[in-house]
């Protein structure tokens, strides 16, 4: 397993976009989840990740750790189903003591990988959920009265920062935030949007 740090982000990056299907979405971890993590500074956002490198040096894995108790996996499409990867992953969370929960995914429903760690005493969770998602092109763009994007606009930014903040009752989220998450390689202006009422 080897650490990740600031100057590996945008290759982690790339990596993460590649293993996505196309027109589909991701597995566990995403691009976005990591540009999201980047509002924390880039060198946090390091100190999450981990990645597992196969024989050739090529990336195998990615590990992030979320939280204290929550650690998320990501593998290369072509690996989903190599037994020993999923061995060597399963061998290096029972050394390193996760005992956490765990997320794994990729293409295919990786079974094998659920089985391993099942086999190590973790348990499986019950719970059902699949990836949704609409494609969407520059074709499908409308402009909708009251809803711009934020890039550029301190106004906006703050305003978007605010919404956010009265969202969620424990948010952390900052106007220097905001600007260390737009400034990653994941991050889609386009996509970062406010929408306001009547009333402004």
């Amino acid at each position: 397993m080897h650490l990740v740090v600031p100057d590996d982000l945008d290759r982690i990056d790339m990596i993460l976009r590649s293993w996505e299907t196309p027109g589909g979405c991701g597995g566990t971890i995403q691009a976005g989840d990591i540009g999201w993590k980047l509002r924390f500074g880039r060198q946090a956002t390091a100190e999450s990740l981990l990645e597992w490198r196969s024989p050739g040096g090529g990336t195998a894995v990615v590990v992030c750790q979320d939280s204290p108790d929550d650690w998320w996996f990501a593998m290369d499409p072509a690996l989903a189903r190599d037994r020993a990867l999923a061995d060597s992953i399963a061998d290096w969370a029972m050394e390193v003591n996760l005992g956490a929960a765990i997320s794994v995914d990729g293409s295919g429903a990786p079974s094998v990988w659920r089985q391993v760690f099942v086999e190590c005493g973790f348990e499986a969770t019950t719970d059902a959920w699949a990836h949704l998602w609409m494609p969407l092109g520059h074709a499908d763009a409308v402009d909708v009265p009251g809803v711009d994007a934020t890039s550029g606009n301190a106004q906006a930014i703050a305003d978007r920062v605010a919404v956010q903040r009265a969202a969620f009752a424990n948010s952390t989220f900052t106007v220097e935030k905001w600007h260390a998450m737009a400034a990653g390689p994941s991050f889609r202006p386009e996509f970062d949007l406010l929408a306001r009422d009547e009333a402004g």
